[in-house]
């Protein structure tokens, strides 16, 4: 009896979760976010060129907010021109809003000394970094690419309640790959987050969602 229940639990747990997600396909099988008053925004990073970016630096703009990892061949390819899309319409019609990535594959701070049998060798760890240049440059000013060390990526995820695991890679993928949660929050001009979408959602669905919320909040 008990296994029976445990297993009708776990059964409506995934159902779930799946009914939570986005209808792209593209999802990594989690279960729906939490709610937006929970998140703590706060968060200390650094873009691809070293320079410290904190929550308060983006205040007084809107801000779509996308955690992904720069070699992801799945949603994160999909999600990125969707925001600056959107972030280029709203900046039209006179709303500020930047579009930003947080790349959560974290690169080493190192090597690892091995050794095997006399002799010690040197393993060098997978170094995300080159991916994270190359999504900078592809995007250009239009995205703001931010990265950090293992800590403050840590916290950054901790803080917006980001779930994360690593896989093994997926096809076109290198040395590992991350299920992730796919959202891209909505933080508005007070640092708050206001909402959030998936991945798979239109730009003009982004910019209606913040165009609502920017009106109600002149209202």
């Amino acid at each position: 009896m008990k296994r029976a229940l445990a297993a009708l639990a776990l059964a409506l747990s995934l159902a779930s979760a799946a009914a939570a997600q986005p209808s792209g396909g593209h999802n990594h099988g989690y279960a729906p976010p939490p709610r937006p008053e929970e998140i703590d925004t706060g968060f200390d990073l650094r873009d691809v060129h070293g320079r410290v970016v904190r929550t308060a630096n983006l205040r007084g703009q809107w801000t779509l907010i996308y955690f992904g990892y720069a070699r992801c061949t799945t949603s994160c390819p999909i999600a990125l021109p969707v925001m600056v899309d959107a972030a280029r319409r709203l900046d039209a019609r006179g709303i500020p809003t930047t579009a930003a990535f947080v790349d959560v594959d974290a690169a080493s701070t190192g090597v690892q000394p091995r050794r095997t049998g006399l002799q010690a060798t040197t393993t060098h760890i997978h170094d995300p970094s080159e991916a994270t240049r190359s999504i900078a440059q592809t995007f250009g000013a239009d995205l703001l690419v931010l990265t950090g060390s293992r800590g403050q990526i840590n916290n950054a995820v901790r803080q917006f309640q980001v779930l994360r695991e690593h896989t093994p890679p997926r096809r076109g993928e290198e040395g590992h790959s991350l299920n992730h949660s796919t959202l891209i929050y909505v933080m508005n001009p007070q640092g708050r987050v206001a909402g959030y979408l998936y991945h798979d959602a239109r730009p003009e669905d982004l910019e209606r969602f913040i165009r609502r919320r920017a009106r109600a909040s002149q209202g």
